[in-house]
């Protein structure tokens, strides 16, 4: 509502399940998007990675991009 926009890079591992565990804000441009990307980010699955065709642990870093546009801020308001 208030016409912020800003993103936040989580850090994380894809586990050999394909779940996301050890979530952690590594950079962030707007200190109130760091919680909700961290809850989005955890509830993502994945196809794990591989190696000698054994699923494995693998690190990621993602940017989570919170941008409002001006159509949708002026439809809300």
């Amino acid at each position: 509502r208030a016409g912020v926009d800003g993103t936040v890079i989580v850090t994380f591992i894809v586990d050999e399940n394909g779940g996301v565990s050890e979530a952690q804000v590594s950079k962030s441009t707007r200190p109130e998007f760091e919680d909700p990307a961290l809850e989005a980010v955890k509830k993502w699955k994945f196809q794990p990675g591989q190696k000698d065709g054994v699923p494995v642990g693998t690190k990621m870093s993602v940017p989570i991009v919170f941008k409002i546009s001006k159509e949708v801020s002026e439809a809300w308001f």
